[in-house]
């Protein structure tokens, strides 16, 4: 298994892989405010993804995490602020 440095720390390549392949599939990804993971349209994440979520749920949050930071960041800095409907 590879990793990536990101945001940190190493994030297995895997979870990474499954998070761009949810959001491909359109899958709303984001955080609540006790740190779980709510995604939609469930109907979208199939069985298989179900599992790789289960096992790298820790890593997704990271990378949920992560990159809401960034947009924070660069919304309180006047900069780009992506279109999301969260």
């Amino acid at each position: 298994m590879g990793f990536t440095r990101i945001f940190g720390t190493l994030v297995p390549d895997e979870a990474l892989c499954l998070l761009w392949r949810l959001e491909e599939r359109g899958v709303r990804i984001r955080l609540d405010d006790e740190n779980m993971l709510i995604m939609k349209p469930v109907s979208q994440i199939p069985e298989a993804d179900r599992t790789l979520i289960r096992r790298f749920k820790a890593h997704l949050v990271l990378l949920v995490q992560g990159c809401d930071d960034v947009v924070r960041k660069e919304a309180e800095a006047g900069g780009w602020v992506p279109p999301l409907d969260r």
